[in-house]
C-alpha cells in the first residue's frame, strides 16, 4: 500500500523550499480523489440525499459551509510533511471511512457516489456496531491495523 501511496503522491506538486505545510494532511485526499471535491460541494450546498431520501446531515451547520469552502479553496501548498506518505498509508489501510467503503464495495455492487453518501450519513458506523451504537474510530482503525499486520506476516 505504501508503494501505491508514493506513486499517487508523485503525481502531485512537491515544493522543495519553504516551510513545511501541514495542510497537506487534509488536502492530499482532495487532490488524489477526483470525485471528492464535487461530493463536498454538493454536501455543503445541501444537495445530497441519503439512501432514505433525507438530506445528508451536516455537522455544525452554522460553520460547515465556510469550513468546506476553505477545504476547497485552491491555494498553493508548501513543502510536504516528512510523514505524509505514512499518514496517508495508515488512512488508506484503516480509517473508519475506508473500512465503511470497503464493506459497501465487497460484493454489493454499490457505486462510489452511493458509498460516499452512506458514509457521509453516518449510518454505516451505527449499523455496524452492536446495539446500533457507533464504534469508536480508534477501535475500528486498530482492528484494521492488527488484521493488516497479521496478513503481512502470514
Amino acid at each position: 500500500m505504501r508503494g501505491r501511496v508514493d506513486e499517487l503522491l508523485s503525481s502531485l506538486p512537491d515544493p522543495l523550499n519553504g516551510p513545511v505545510d501541514d495542510r497537506w494532511e487534509w488536502a492530499a485526499p482532495l487532490l488524489l480523489d477526483p470525485g471528492l471535491r464535487a461530493f463536498l460541494r454538493e454536501w455543503r450546498d445541501g444537495r445530497l440525499r441519503g439512501p432514505d431520501g433525507e438530506q445528508l446531515p451536516r455537522p455544525n451547520p452554522e460553520v460547515f459551509g465556510a469550513y468546506v469552502g476553505d477545504l476547497l479553496a485552491d491555494r498553493p501548498l508548501g513543502r510536504r510533511p516528512a510523514v505524509l506518505a505514512e499518514l496517508l498509508t495508515d488512512v488508506a489501510l484503516g480509517s473508519p471511512a475506508t473500512l465503511a467503503s470497503r464493506c459497501l464495495r465487497a460484493g454489493t455492487g454499490v457505486d462510489d457516489d452511493t458509498r460516499r453518501r452512506l458514509a457521509g450519513s453516518g449510518k454505516i458506523a451505527r449499523s455496524a456496531a452492536p446495539g446500533g451504537q457507533p464504534l469508536p474510530a480508534a477501535a475500528i482503525a486498530s482492528r484494521s491495523r492488527s488484521r493488516s499486520l497479521r496478513h503481512r506476516s502470514a
